[in-house]
């Protein structure tokens, strides 16, 4: 939807702004729900401040869309799929280990979802240009506080002895996720010709100033598996081009990593992997057998929705206790059984899908494809799918309904491409 459609029916400038000033201070508070906090902290200040900030948010543009100043909200296939998770994930209270945990954060996963959707009419660009202006922010942060508190900024207990930064985010790999979707979504501005638009008046050398400190910063991080995740997001989403040398080279890439990977896969995990710990990645290979062994004991129901790091099961882990499956699959499996696991895939299925579906139809690179692969391609090493509420799961849902809603318009019109 372009700002022209924002603004038409009853809508003001006074409106536009007020609109755009509400998209904003939910992005914020969707950056916050990573922040580092301090231990002490008994409750994770960022889930209040995020469902506090959804619960304004679907007040206000419900008092909007009453007074005719909003669209009515509608949903898409991806959002119907997230509900039937949503009334799963609320029914295994009946079975769960700790049923007031699953309800507690069910109803966080259904209040950011009503305001993702409440925020629909919002012009993608704009979020994905506040996107990357809040990354540019926690990287100054991150970066301007390392002399200062080397021990908060520095991410503790790094098996290798690597240096990895997290900065203001909780965890290295949250920032590597965080700053990797900011840099994916502006790079696919750019490949769609709305690089102007996004930095508005800033400067072309502060601005390409500001996305090396980024990708600094994103390097400093050391979240491999985010990096990969994002370059082959990236690769992926370069193939919808409609620059035929970026479709080429995108091409190209993918197919020369594939056949090195068949071809030399030994040489590059010996120079990839370090140590043993690293050839286990990090301790994964030897904890989802653990996982898969307990999720077979509840295979179809799961032991509820955020159960995973209950006290429960303690006693299983012994020497190590994991905080996450390390993998939104087997997260989901765990928590939600085979229909969780099933829903989940469907909802990364048909994000993919309807991006690509955009992009050939409007003929530019769609910014849910890139949400969407990211989204589901991190989530084979990490938790972002299925896990307790994340920023790359927000900010996926939030770009999709966007998009989702220009979609529509452009459909309804059939000659317009929005912006």
């Amino acid at each position: 939807m372009s700002d022209a459609a924002l603004t038409s029916g009853q809508g003001s400038a006074d409106f536009v702004r007020v609109a755009t000033a509400l998209n904003t201070a939910f992005l914020i508070a969707i950056f916050l729900l990573e922040a580092h906090q301090p231990e002490a902290i008994p409750i994770k200040l960022g889930n209040l401040l995020l469902v506090a900030a959804g619960g304004v948010v679907v007040g206000l543009t419900a008092l909007w869309r009453a007074e005719g100043l909003a669209p009515e909200m509608r949903v898409a296939m991806h959002d119907w799929i997230y509900l039937g998770y949503l009334c799963w994930c609320f029914g295994g209270v009946v079975w769960s280990v700790a049923p007031a945990q699953t309800m507690v954060l069910s109803i966080y996963l259904l209040a950011v979802w009503l305001a993702t959707v409440s925020l629909a009419f919002v012009p993608t660009l704009r979020t994905v240009r506040t996107v990357f202006l809040l990354a540019v922010i926690v990287s100054v942060l991150s970066l301007a506080i390392l002399p200062i508190a080397p021990e908060f900024a520095k991410q503790p207990d790094v098996p290798t002895g690597h240096f990895e930064l997290r900065g203001v985010i909780d965890h290295q790999i949250r920032l590597g996720m965080l700053l990797s979707m900011a840099i994916g979504l502006t790079a696919l501005a750019l490949l769609n010709g709305k690089i102007d638009a996004l930095r508005g008046a800033v400067p072309v050398s502060l601005f390409l100033l500001a996305v090396i400190l980024c990708l600094g910063v994103l390097f400093l991080s050391r979240a491999r598996a985010a990096g990969a995740a994002f370059v082959v997001a990236c690769l992926l989403c370069g193939l919808m081009a409609r620059q035929r040398p970026v479709a080429l080279v995108s091409l190209m890439a993918l197919a020369v990593t594939f056949l090195a990977l068949l071809l030399f896969g030994d040489t590059i995990a010996a120079y990839v992997f370090e140590d043993e710990r690293d050839a286990t990645l990090s301790g994964r290979t030897l904890l989802w057998p653990k996982v898969i062994e307990l999720t077979e004991r509840r295979w179809f129901s799961g032991y509820g929705y955020g159960s995973f790091y209950e006290p429960v099961f303690e006693e299983y882990w012994r020497n190590y206790r994991p905080p996450s499956a390390h993998s939104s699959w087997m997260q989901a499996a765990f928590e939600t059984g085979l229909p969780g696991l099933a829903l989940t895939m469907m909802l990364s299925l048909s994000l993919i899908l309807s991006g690509v579906w955009i992009s050939v139809a409007l003929r530019r690179i769609s910014y849910t494809l890139f949400v969407g692969l990211f989204v589901t391609l991190s989530g084979l090493l990490d938790v972002t799918l299925a896990g307790k509420l994340n920023v790359p799961v927000v900010l996926m849902l939030l770009v999709a309904a966007q998009e989702a809603t220009e979609f529509r318009a452009w459909h309804a019109t059939r000659g317009r491409v929005p912006a």
